[in-house]
């Protein structure tokens, strides 16, 4: 069933000390009201100029007129995957300390998956711990970063390697920031999506081959069903695994792979979307060595991202030894030994360590060509 176009869709994450809402709708950014019942008295909006030329100015104009005896400040950070690094952290703490931020002031991350992460990490730094709330613009932040608490910053040996668990206190999902969003990054979502799918939820995986076309053309009753349905699944399985214990390391899927392929092209050839597109890609190969999972699924996952038109090939320029030691440092990773997120069948995610030198090797080959 799709959403009427002015209903909103609202979730919430179930924890036993955090629990909070999700708002996903169209035209809810300049709906304050929604945050009303956690904001503290002081308010500190960061985004990057990309996003700001689009938002930032009738956002503050929406606080403002909301709640005009709060102290409101703004900082624009720089974009990109590289920006998630020690100097954006300094630059936001810098900015609440100059502004006299206190404990009971709230961060607002107004932006896609990179501004999520540096908000939710200086969120858990700053005074020990102060409140933040996501509005997150990219498809990817959307369906997937923006939920859970999982905050963090890159180091230059690998993806997201310094962070907190660190959950927000709301998370407002207006659908209508995806209309300024590059064709590219919008494509790269949707990798994100197909992985809710192949990992944990065929129907789903059905629903989003069935209804592409629509998803494609950015429809916002497609887009709202889409996000809606990724966002439950990823809710119920926090709320069971908040701390990426077991269960919520099947979201995962992808991603060692996907992480070490960002890390090795120092964030400039893939976006994380594609970079996990090849990893999933590559997680179904090994599926089909160590677990026995019929082939058809590979090919039908590729065919999917090939008509999203997101690569299903290695960068040319990859060095496989350079790749592998990358992936040892993945973070799922015990003993010195990597756990892959593999699959005995479409939807039932398995932990694997018995994965071998060798069968890397030939895992890397078979997605050269």
């Amino acid at each position: 069933m799709l959403p009427a176009l002015d209903e909103i869709t609202q979730l919430e994450v179930r924890l036993s000390k955090a629990s909070y809402p999700i708002y996903i709708g169209s035209n809810i950014l300049t709906t304050p009201s929604l945050i009303s019942k956690v904001l503290g008295q002081q308010l500190l909006v960061i985004t990057n100029a990309e996003i700001a030329q689009y938002y930032l100015t009738p956002y503050l104009a929406a606080l403002a007129a909301q709640y005009p005896t709060l102290q409101i400040d703004s900082l624009l950070l720089p974009s990109g995957e590289q920006a998630k690094s020690f100097t954006a952290v300094e630059t936001v703490i810098n900015a609440l300390a100059k502004q006299q931020h206190r404990r009971d002031t709230t961060l607002i991350a107004l932006g896609g998956g990179v501004i999520g992460d540096i908000v939710g990490f200086c969120a858990a730094c700053y005074m020990r711990g102060v409140a933040y709330i996501q509005y997150p613009t990219s498809l990817l932040a959307q369906v997937d970063a923006a939920v859970g608490g999982k905050t963090a910053i890159n180091h230059p040996l690998g993806k997201n390697l310094i962070g907190f668990f660190h959950q927000p206190k709301a998370v407002v999902i207006d659908l209508n920031t995806l209309t300024t969003l590059p064709e590219r990054e919008f494509r790269a979502g949707l990798a994100e999506v197909i992985k809710y799918g192949v990992a944990l939820d065929p129907p789903f995986l059905n629903w989003v081959e069935q209804n592409l076309t629509q998803l494609l053309q950015r429809s916002g009753p497609w887009l709202q069903a889409m996000v809606g349905q990724a966002l439950s699944i990823k809710a119920k399985i926090v709320a069971q695994d908040e701390y990426d214990q077991n269960l919520r390391l099947a979201l995962n899927f992808g991603h060692t792979l996907g992480h070490a392929l960002e890390t090795q092209s120092g964030y400039q050839t893939l976006l994380h979307g594609e970079a996990v597109g090849i990893g999933m890609l590559g997680a179904l190969y090994l599926s089909e060595t160590v677990l026995g999972l019929a082939p058809q699924w590979r090919q039908r996952v590729q065919t999917l991202l090939q008509q999203i038109g997101l690569p299903i090939t290695l960068p040319k320029a990859v060095q496989f030894p350079a790749l592998l030691a990358t992936m040892q440092l993945d973070k799922k990773a015990l003993q010195q030994q990597v756990r892959w997120v593999l699959l005995t069948e479409v939807g039932c995610p398995q932990m694997v360590e018995q994965v071998t030198p060798a069968m890397l090797e030939n895992m890397l080959t078979a997605l050269v060509a």
